[in-house]
């Protein structure tokens, strides 16, 4: 019983932690499940759950890519599980790493999503919109997800896993409309009130959308932007610290400025190559190389 509490406790620790320090709370669950094994205690589905999220965020890709095998097995238990899975699969094709999911179809992930459980829906069906570049649907579905998420949680939890997902889905789709409701939905908050990484999205958000200014603040936007990747950094938070890169370097070439663009294209290349993310590299290759590509920003 004593160790089950323990356990307890390094997982609900960890919930608190990882929009703070994500590589903190995944070292935390490793802790705990360790914990489960050595005692004989079944494992926390919600806490696996959480464990695939932050493994997509730290860019631990080939952790996540052992795990979703793994969790076939546990999602037979639970739709929660299979719908956390099946929308990392689906991110992995979105970024490149592969042409079609690792597992088909995880038992219980079409199944109907249970009370408390709408904005994990959402995400799911959020993320095999991105992976299909349904632009429409999933502009939809982001502004669905943020809505239940605050209405359910606030910022605390696992805002910081959807709204640069949701983030992403407005930008591909050029929807300046959505950004600015996607903002207007943390306004409420000062900054100190939001976990570090939610505050270093927000920043990025907000940059992106100022870019679209009939006259642009440029220091604003890359004071902006260098402090939200400074903030994603700390964060831990690797994956959307290599867009926020890329968002930069972007807005610098816009403005004639290779020379500042050439280190924030170096970090973000660094990423997607270690990453293994083809179709990033691929849009980020095109982007430095003047050529027609998919842009996240507006720059």
């Amino acid at each position: 019983e004593l160790w089950s509490l323990l356990t307890a406790a390094l997982a609900s620790e960890a919930s608190l932690l990882a929009p703070r320090d994500v590589g903190r709370a995944i070292d935390l669950v490793t802790q705990s499940a360790t914990n489960q094994a050595e005692h004989g205690l079944p494992p926390n589905l919600v806490t696996e759950a959480n464990l695939c999220n932050w493994y997509w965020l730290a860019g631990h890709w080939e952790e996540l890519d052992e795990f979703l095998t793994t969790s076939a097995l546990l999602a037979t238990e639970t739709s929660l599980m299979a719908k956390v899975a099946a929308g990392a699969d689906h991110l992995l094709v979105w970024a490149g790493l592969r042409e079609r999911r690792l597992i088909e179809k995880y038992p219980g992930e079409q199944a109907p999503a249970l009370p408390g459980m709408a904005a994990i829906e959402q995400s799911r069906l959020l993320c095999a919109s991105l992976s299909r570049r349904d632009h429409a649907a999933a502009v939809e579905l982001a502004k669905g997800m943020i809505a239940a998420e605050l209405e359910m949680s606030g910022v605390n939890e696992d805002l910081h896993v959807y709204w640069p997902l949701a983030l992403c889905a407005v930008l591909e789709a050029d929807d300046m409309d959505a950004l600015r409701e996607l903002l207007d939905g943390l306004a409420p908050y000062q900054d100190k009130a939001l976990p570090l990484a939610v505050r270093g999205h927000r920043r990025v958000g907000q940059a992106l959308l100022d870019m679209r200014a009939e006259t642009p603040d440029d220091d604003a936007i890359v004071a902006s932007l260098e402090a939200g990747i400074a903030e994603l950094a700390g964060a831990g938070s690797l994956v959307w610290q290599a867009h926020a890169d890329e968002d930069l370097a972007a807005w610098h070439l816009s403005r004639g400025r290779a020379e500042g663009a050439e280190p924030h294209f170096v970090a973000a290349r660094a990423t997607y190559v270690a990453l293994g993310a083809r179709d990033w590299l691929a849009r980020l290759d095109a982007l430095e190389a003047g050529l027609p590509a998919r842009k996240r920003s507006g720059g």
